[in-house]
């Protein structure tokens, strides 16, 4: 009889959240926090509602004492689902072909990808007129003499 060291390198211990063998582990709002990158209020928007339309929707915790605590299955199947969701959010708002844009409409997008990808960062909502973003544009010599034209005269 010796002592065997178990191996921690299984398929089901890869997840964000881990379990030991067949218990369920119970986790709370720290972990979550960890494992998703999101503030405790967008957990709680994620149980609580309101939704965005087709948002993964985190089972209501139970209680051990006055915690609040999932298990690890639960938390694990609403991270893949929020990665897939954010995801999907992304391709939409990048689907339109390039070629069929104004310039301004695809200025427009390309801020919008930028705010929805701070916001899925951050777990934060953030409003536009918050953020200082400039849109600028190489112009040619003679455009620059013409613009200083325009200006001075």
């Amino acid at each position: 009889m010796g002592i065997h060291a178990t191996d921690d390198t299984n398929s089901d211990l890869r997840t964000p959240l881990r379990t030991r063998g067949s218990l369920r582990q119970l986790v709370g709002y720290a972990e979550l926090i960890k494992a998703a990158s999101v503030s405790r209020s967008t957990i709680e928007r994620a149980w609580r509602g309101p939704w965005d339309p087709g948002e993964p929707q985190l089972p209501k915790p139970g209680k051990i004492g006055s915690r609040a605590v999932w298990s690890a299955a639960d938390a694990d199947a609403w991270l893949l689902s929020r990665l897939h969701w954010q995801r999907g959010m992304v391709a939409t708002l990048a689907r339109d072909n390039a070629e069929d844009l104004e310039p301004e409409q695809m200025e427009d997008q390309a801020l919008q990808l930028i705010l929805k990808s701070i916001e899925l960062r951050t777990g934060q909502p953030v409003e536009f007129d918050a953020l200082d973003i400039r849109v600028t544009r190489s112009v040619s010599e003679d455009e620059l003499n013409e613009a200083v034209k325009q200006e001075f005269s």
